[in-house]
């Protein structure tokens, strides 16, 4: 009988004990759950979430590689402009040397205004560069970027034009004939009126590049608001699956510790309970 007693007594604190335990580990991953505010997930979450956390990543990648080309492209579009305006100005001089009536003294004072301004042309194209690169001196040409999707790749290229004096052929420069041809010159009212017809190929020229560069702004301002959409969606796909209720957290670990606390109380009542029972057998 004191040996059945005995053994029942230890069956109940082992019990006691499991509870206890089971409580106390419940307590540890709540708080851990707690201190990284996020929850337990399963295997097959867990996949989902790292696959779209990947996807999240080749997204960004791609919105980088998509702005860094549009702000080299605008860098691009601001030297094409500022050229632009030059040689706008460079044909009205050119017009006014049309005038056959110009004194010496006055069609000088035109043609330094003229070497001055064809001057500014090729220090903004030689002096129009991205991160290190030059933009519109001749000597970018065709570039090719690719974006990364997540299931595809896109390859987009970027094309620049020579935007300085010779490729404008205001300046000095070789026809396809290989043929040297002067530079444009105020000098005679002929050769104003030959700087007149250059100076309008040459604006003709910029518009198309002009027009060129902002086209592809405007793709990759499509493709930026794009790729962003896409990475919001994603992120709150992952919003959602790892989504973490605090308060309701709280509430477990209030009911884990609850348990515990009455597990160990138990245990000491059966420890007090056995010690009487063995005192009492004894006597």
């Amino acid at each position: 009988m004191k040996a059945e007693k005995c053994c029942m007594l230890s069956g109940i604190t082992q019990k006691t004990l499991n509870r206890y335990q089971e409580a106390t580990e419940k307590i540890e991953a709540s708080m851990r759950r707690l201190a990284e505010g996020k929850p337990d997930l399963g295997s097959a979450d867990k996949v989902k979430s790292t696959r779209i956390s990947n996807t999240i990543h080749t997204l960004k990648t791609a919105n980088k590689v998509v702005k860094q080309n549009q702000d080299l492209l605008e860098t691009a579009l601001a030297g094409t402009d500022a050229i632009h305006a030059v040689v706008v100005k460079m044909k009205e001089v050119a017009a006014e040397a049309q005038d056959d009536q110009l004194t010496s003294e006055q069609r000088q004072a035109l043609v330094d205004e003229y070497n001055t301004l064809a001057a500014e042309i090729d220090f903004v194209a030689e002096n129009t560069e991205y991160d290190g690169t030059e933009l519109i001196d001749g000597s970018f040409g065709t570039k090719t970027i690719t974006i990364d999707g997540p299931s595809s790749d896109q390859d987009v290229s970027i094309a620049l034009g020579d935007l300085t004096l010779e490729g404008l052929e205001i300046g000095a420069y070789t026809d396809s004939n290989n043929q040297a041809v002067a530079a444009s010159s105020l000098s005679s009212v002929l050769d104003a009126e030959d700087a007149v017809i250059r100076l309008e190929a040459a604006l003709a020229t910029l518009e198309t590049e002009r027009s060129n560069q902002i086209a592809k702004i405007e793709r990759f301002d499509f493709t930026i608001s794009h790729l962003g959409n896409m990475i919001r969606m994603n992120e709150e796909a992952v919003a959602t699956i790892n989504d973490f209720d605090e308060a309701a957290e709280m509430a477990n670990l209030t009911s884990y510790q609850i348990e515990q606390q009455t597990a160990l109380a138990l245990m000491a009542q059966a420890n007090q309970l056995s010690t009487s029972v063995l005192q009492l057998l004894g006597g």
